[in-house]
């Protein structure tokens, strides 16, 4: 679905807040800022951090291509390591929506936010409740913007499985409530969806604002990793 053209940079502005970060929003892009609290708190922020630092994922955040899919026995984790049973009240599309002033940009927000996330969920071959998932996205995401790179179905499934054994290895990660995951869950696919139409749009319409702007939404999101581009 595409998004409204005089609705695209809003969201943008409220999804640098509330999908990546928990500081209040204005409706214009703000500019660079050092590294905030982020949404889902102090504990998963460093279970991220401390997942991206791993060495098997540092190389590949910072270049490395993961090779193809290896043997399933060459993995320190099964891919459960990293689902969780979703708690709370799920409503990061709510606090997307609640940082815009207007309430006909709020309820399309709120739509966009609840609609990436079910296209999401029940796309094929994704993972629900599955924080490696989520973060596989965001990372994927993210990269295609900040180092024009692509991932085919062989990478990405081995950066899957790179992204849940850092994760399970994290003791932060392990640390976590199930709120704190349903939280991160939630916001890093809403951001990875946002991120993804506004490129697609842009390329489209060759809109070179909004691909500044979902630039600006992919750096800050592999800031929260502590990756800066």
């Amino acid at each position: 679905r595409r998004m409204p053209r005089l609705f695209r940079c809003i969201v943008v502005a409220a999804a640098l807040s509330v999908a990546v970060t928990a500081a209040g929003a204005q409706e214009a892009l703000p500019p660079p800022l050092p590294a905030r609290a982020t949404v889902w708190g102090a504990r998963m922020d460093q279970a991220l951090r401390e997942a991206a630092a791993n060495p098997t994922l540092y190389v590949v955040l910072h270049g490395a291509e993961p090779a193809g899919e290896p043997s399933p026995d060459g993995w320190r984790h099964d891919v459960d390591a990293t689902d969780f049973l979703p708690v709370g009240a799920r409503d990061i599309p709510e606090r997307l929506a609640g940082n815009l002033s207007r309430q006909d940009h709020r309820q399309v927000s709120l739509d966009l936010g609840r609609d990436i996330l079910a296209s999401i969920e029940s796309s094929p071959g994704f993972r629900r409740n599955n924080l490696a998932y989520a973060l596989t996205l965001a990372v994927t995401a993210s990269l295609r913007l900040t180092d024009l790179r692509q991932f085919d179905a062989a990478q990405e499934a081995r950066l899957l499985r790179i992204v849940n054994d850092a994760l399970a290895d994290s003791p932060a990660f392990r640390a976590s409530s199930a709120a704190e995951r349903t939280t991160a869950y939630d916001a890093l696919i809403v951001t990875s969806g946002l991120i993804s139409r506004m490129t697609d749009d842009a390329i489209a319409d060759k809109d070179r604002e909004l691909a500044e702007r979902a630039l600006a939404l992919a750096r800050e999101t592999l800031a929260s990793l502590g990756i800066h581009r």
